[in-house]
Parts: C-alpha cells; structure tokens; sequence
C-alpha cells in the first residue's frame, strides 16, 4: 500500500515518462551507450522517477532524429533542488563533455516537446546537449557515478547549531524530550563555542534540574546563597523560587491551620531568600505567587490589597487544605495602608509591596518617584508603561517637581520598552506586541508558557484560531524566533494541557512546523511521538489520518537503523490506540516492517521482541530476523535470574500493560509492579520503598504521585522514563538494572 501523496506523484511522473518518449521524440535511452553499467544507471534513475520519488532527479534525453544530437532534461522536483543540480551537473560534465543552454534561450522542437509536459508534472529542468556518439556515453558515464554518489548520500544532512539562540533551543527542545545527554551536550557546545559565563551555566544546570523537576538539587545548590543577590533572568528566577516553595514549604499546606505553614514559609524561604523578594519582575508562575501571598502574610502589617491582587492569579485549591484559611486570612486585613507603610517597603528594597502600596495612593511628589522607582527595579515593561502614563495624566506643578527630581530614572525608563496594558483575552499574548524587542517576547512566552492556566486558556473562544495564526505567520515570517519559541508553545499545549479535541488543529499545525525545519534528530523524534499520540487520543479519523501519514513521511527520510527503536515505539503506541484508518495505519507498520527486514541483524534484543508482538497483533508475517536472542514461548531462559523487584507508575494503561508483558518475555524472574493511584496512598508508598527501580512515567503523570515517590524511595532508584510510549518504560528499567552491581 502506498500514500495518496505517493500514488499521486507516482501518476504524474509515470504520465511525463510516457509522454516524454513519444514521438517526436525518437530517443530509446538503452541505445545510447554500450555500457551494461551505464545504461542499467539511467534506467534505476529512470524507474526510481516513475516509482514516485522526489527525493533525487532524474535525467531525460530527446533525440528528433535517430542519430542526430540529443537534448538532456535533467529535472528536479523542486526550484531548490535545481538549484544544487545545477552546480552539480556543472561539476561533473561542464563545458568540456556538453553544451549548457541558458534559461532565456528561444524554444526549439526539444524545448515545445519537452518543456510543456515536465512543467505540468511539476519538475523543474535544465537542458544540455551533446552531439550524439561518444558524447551520449560520456553524459551517461558520469552521470552513473553522480548517482551513485547521490544514492549514498544522507538524505538529511546533520543538523548543526550554528548560533547561540540556535543552540539554547535544541537545550530546551532536549529538555522536552527528556533527553538529558542531549541537553548536556548542547551545554558544552554553548560553552566551548561561546564561552558561556561561569555564572551562566548555573543558569543553564538550574533549568535542566527544573525541567527534571530535581527541586531539592536547586534549592540544595552550594552556590545558591551567592545566586539569589544577582539580578537573575526570569527563567532562572522562577525556577529558584519553584525549587525553594516546593522542596520546603509545599508540603505543610496539607496542614488544618495556617500558622505551620507561615512559620515554615519564613524559616525556610524568606529568610534565608530574602533578595528574592524584592521583585519578581514579571513572573507569574502559580508558585512564585503563592510565595509572595505567604511573604506579605508574615509582615507586620499585611496588606489586603496586596494579598487580593496575587490571589486573582491564583486558582482556588492552589494552597490545598489550606486554601480556604488562608483566603479568610486575608480578608481580615482590611486596613488602608499610607505613605509611610509605602516608603518603609521602599527602603527594605520590597519593590513589588511597594508598587501595590504606592499605586492607590493620590497622586503627590514622593508617591510618583516612588513608583518610578519600584518600576526602574522591577524591569517590568507593564509598570513602565503605567507609571510614564500616570506622570503625563498628572498636575503640571506636580509633574515639573518630580520630572526634575527623577530626571535620570525618567529617562531611562523612557528609553527601555514600554509594555501595552496586559489584554484581558489571554490568546492577545501570543503573538509579538508591538515594538516589543525578540528577547522580551521570549522572554514574556516563557512566563506565559508556565504560568497560564491551560482550563482558562482552553475556556476562551477563538483561542485556538488566533493560536494557529500566529504560530503559522511566525513559521512562515519569522523561522529564527520560531526556532526560539517553538520549545515554550510544545510545553504548553503538549506537556501542560491534556489532550483535548478542541487543540487538535493547532496539534496538526505543530507537527506540520516541527516537520517543515526538516531536523528529525532523537530529539525532535520524540517531540513528534508526543504530538502524534496527542492527536490520536484526541483527534477524528481525518487528523489520525493525516498525522500518521505525516510520520509515514518523516520516516521515509530517516529510514536507518537509528531511528527503528523511534518507528517501532511509534507503532506500539498505535497499536494500543483506537485505529480510525487502518489504512493509514497499515501503511506506516509495512513500511516499518519493511525496514526491520532490511536492517533486521541491526535491530536490538528489545526491538526484535516489539517487532514480534506488534506482527502477532497485526496478523502480519514476521520479516525474517536473525537468530533470535530470546526463548520462544515455554522455553526457560536463563539470561538473568535475579529476582529484581521492579514498580512502574503510568497512567497510561495500554502502554503500562504492554511493558509489563515485554518484562515478562525478557525476565521471567523480575517481580514486576503497577501503579496508577493519583494521590499518595499506602500501597504507592510501598511499591516505592521495596523497588530495586521505580520507573515513573512523566508524561502521564501526578504530581502528588511523583512526590509521594520521589520521599519513599531512594532517590538513586527513581528513574524517569524518557518518552512515552512502551519502550521508555521497559528501556529506563532495563539500562538501570543492568548497570547495577550485583
């Protein structure tokens, strides 16, 4: 079976062949060299055309008379592609075998004849000419060894960072994938090729813990009593403050009062971080919110308005048991605060209490230089913009006082961007506010990335239009800064939001801008699965169709036996999923079946045994493999009999099941466990204290469950498992075990 893209190329290629050899065109391509390995080169390149490939060109002679000279059409299926072969013809023939005609030139019978039929096949061409004779053969000589060397060439070349922002994205792509020797790898080049600061690798250690979501490593770092009196990037910021609420303070708010989590929240973060609580610049991650809310209830005297604006931000629930109380609590701090309170939160360096202190105040001298201020420090584009509109809106005689007194705070508040109000429509953040320089806007999608509620988001109408819009202009318009950016819109829409119906155009889309940078590395595979199986649990028979052929696709150019463990892990997942065009389906597993068998003394122990269960299911014939290295059915095998005790926590059950029985097959002595609870019950507890390894499955995922497991276990058997799909789990558990000392 093939694709109707396939097919479709197959027609038209298969159309301009036999239009192309009719007369009068009296050409027979198999009498224009003596050589059995020349001729047999152009009729592979031949056959290869008419098969439907676009991948390499393809070369057509024309001769009107029998032994007259011969016209060449060597073609491509695209300008780009012309492009190269035209170099590439030069290089190999050049003006010593044939004569090159110009683009411009004026039609003859070979140009009427062949012209209008390759460009209704969509070929692009360029044309050369020899006079017939040992000039025929030479052309066919030298173009036997191009494509040859063609043939052999990668289909896709290696992709290769080539600058800093480049780099930075394949880190957090990697990140993604939860491929840390990838992130670790981009770290070095950065460092090597750039000579990244000290100081900015911690930056870069502190995201990749965070991204693992390794809070006791970052609030436990040896320098992070220096790190908090730096004026931190915001990634960086939100990060630290993440680590420090999590690891120490998230878990008394399972507590029924208030005061053990303020007394812990000031022993254990505010004082020991208290430069971290001057600004939080434009961070509105739920976690840092949450910290400022417990900050403002330890001062002498909390402030209702402070309390009430961060609480607007934050879901209710968010403080768990305590949530109620603690919403109470800052009702019943109802005094109005005056200047002095502002100016006292002012000289402790509080810039964000200060700014909400000074804000409702009536407009006066020392209350606008104090905003001033609190903007100059905060860096915060929204609060520049409204503290340089409030000064324009104000008396004159006012103005002129505070205009001369703050005159160098003023003008480089005025220099720096000035923010637009933040939209009330949380879709208006997606795309580039205008002016707004590219490291703000990266800078405002990550905030926006990690801190937005994915329900509200998916609540709002037109968002997922207004989404597609903007991710398609910036793929087409900008490729750098969606280079940048696209990491922040896959944790957003990928990793944070369940799959939804509603986001299966905009997941098509995703697919569409990861395929189109033509970069399919281990990396990018797994951010494809991860779409694919977002589009499948959530999509209709069209976008299953669509997607799957697009993977079919991407396969294609990366067909080796690199990338069969991917294939293979892409199938398993289909297979467990519902099948709403088994047609498509059916295409992508004979074309992976296909390359089992081309690559099958390749292939590993686990992908040989995956090859076999997904035949059986498929009811397909096995492709012939090598010896196999594992017992058939009834047979004992005695590769590794110690009884390892192995737990895995999915919430995908499919892929659970299939784990558990690839586990089986390969160790029959393994004691293999399940777990799928969603809060932190006994028998998670258990499984986590007794495990040799606790394969815990992040992509289908609790959090109450990582951390009831991350505190029973022992950290070193916590393995989080890489991707998503049955491999990943049996892979962490299998790697682990084997690199344990017996």
């Amino acid at each position: 079976m093939s694709s109707p893209d396939t097919q479709f190329d197959r027609d038209k290629a298969q159309a301009l062949q036999k239009a192309f050899f009719a007369a009068p065109n009296r050409c027979d391509p198999m009498t224009l060299s003596s050589n059995p390995e020349d001729k047999r080169a152009l009729q592979t390149s031949l056959r290869r055309h008419a098969s439907g490939a676009t991948d390499q060109s393809v070369l057509l002679p024309f001769q009107e008379i029998d032994t007259g000279p011969t016209s060449w059409f060597a073609c491509a299926a695209s300008a780009q592609m012309l492009r190269a072969l035209l170099d590439e013809i030069r290089a190999f023939l050049g003006p010593s075998y044939v004569n090159e005609r110009p683009q411009d030139r004026v039609p003859d019978t070979a140009d009427t004849h062949a012209q209008p039929l390759i460009k209704a096949a969509g070929w692009h061409a360029i044309r050369f000419d020899t006079p017939g004779g040992d000039g025929d053969m030479m052309v066919l000589r030298q173009w036997r060894l191009y494509d040859d060397l063609v043939s052999r060439r990668p289909r896709v070349a290696s992709y290769v960072p080539s600058s800093f922002h480049q780099l930075r994205a394949s880190f957090d792509r990697a990140l993604l994938a939860r491929n840390e020797a990838g992130a670790l790898a981009a770290m070095a080049t950065l460092r090597e090729r750039f000579g990244v600061s000290a100081e900015n690798r911690q930056f870069l250690e502190i995201r990749l813990n965070a991204a693992f979501e390794r809070w006791d490593v970052i609030a436990e770092h040896p320098l992070l009593a220096q790190l908090i009196h730096l004026q931190l990037p915001p990634e960086t910021y939100g990060d630290v403050m993440e680590a420090l609420y999590r690891s120490r303070v998230q878990a008394f708010e399972s507590g029924n009062t208030l005061e053990p989590l303020l007394l812990q929240f000031s022993q254990a973060v505010a004082g020991p971080a208290q430069p971290l609580f001057s600004t939080r610049r434009t961070s509105r991650r739920p976690a840092v919110l949450k910290a400022f809310v417990l900050h403002e209830l330890i001062q002498p005297e909390p402030q209702l308005a402070i309390c009430a604006r961060l609480l607007k931000e934050i879901p209710v629930g968010a403080f768990g048991t305590v949530d109620r109380i603690l919403r109470e609590r800052c009702t019943q701090h109802a005094a109005e605060a005056g200047i002095g309170l502002a100016q006292k939160a002012l000289a402790n360096e509080q810039f964000d209490r200060a700014w909400e202190l000074f804000w409702p105040l009536t407009d006066a001298v020392d209350v606008l230089r104090g905003l001033i201020a609190c903007a100059r420090e905060s860096d915060d584009p929204a609060k520049v913009a409204a503290v340089l509109a409030r000064l324009h809106a104000t008396d004159a005689s006012i103005r002129n006082v505070v205009e001369s007194a703050s005159a160098t705070r003023l003008a480089r508040l005025r220099s720096s961007y000035q923010a637009p109000l933040l939209p009330d429509r949380l879709s208006a953040q997606f795309a580039r506010w205008p002016n707004e320089p590219e490291d703000r806007y990266v800078e405002r999608w990550a905030e926006f990335a990690r801190s937005v509620d994915p329900r509200a988001l998916l609540a709002e109408g037109g968002m997922v239009d207004a989404a597609i819009d903007t991710l398609i202009r910036l793929a087409v318009e900008e490729p750098a800064l969606i280079e940048r950016l696209y990491p922040l819109w896959h944790e957003l829409f990928i990793e944070r939001t369940d799959p939804d119906p509603r986001l299966v155009p905009l997941y098509l889309e995703m697919l569409e801008a990861l395929r189109a940078r033509d970069v399919f590395q281990r990396t990018d595979q797994e951010l494809l699965h991860q779409i694919l199986v977002a589009i499948v649990d959530s999509g209709d028979d069209a976008a299953y169709r669509r997607s799957v052929d697009t993977i079919a696709k991407i396969f294609e150019v990366i067909r080796s036996p690199q990338a069969m463990g991917w294939a293979l892990d892409v199938c398993d997942s289909l297979s467990q999923r519902r099948v709403r065009d088994a047609d498509a389906r059916m295409r992508l597993l004979t074309q992976v079946f296909q390359a089992c068998q081309e690559f099958s003394s390749r292939l590993e122990s686990l992908q040989a045994h995956q090859l076999r269960l997904l035949a059986q299911e498929a009811k397909l014939d096995l492709p012939k493999l090598p010896a196999s290295p594992f017992p058939e059915s009834g047979e004992a095998q005695t590769v590794d009999e110690t009884p390892y005790r192995v737990a895995i926590y999915s919430l995908d059950e499919a892929a659970t099941r299939r784990a558990v029985e690839i586990l089986k097959s390969l160790h029959p002595h393994w004691v293999i466990d399940t777990n799928s609870d969603h809060v932190c019950s006994d028998r998670l507890k258990s499984l986590a204290q007794h495990a040799h390894v606790f394969v815990f499955a992040w992509r289908c995922s609790k959090h109450a469950a990582y951390y009831c497991v991350k505190s029973s276990s022992q950290k070193e058997n916590l393995v989080m498992a890489r991707g998503v799909g049955t491999t990943s789990l049996v892979a962490a558990a299998v790697e682990f075990l084997q690199g344990r000392p017996n």
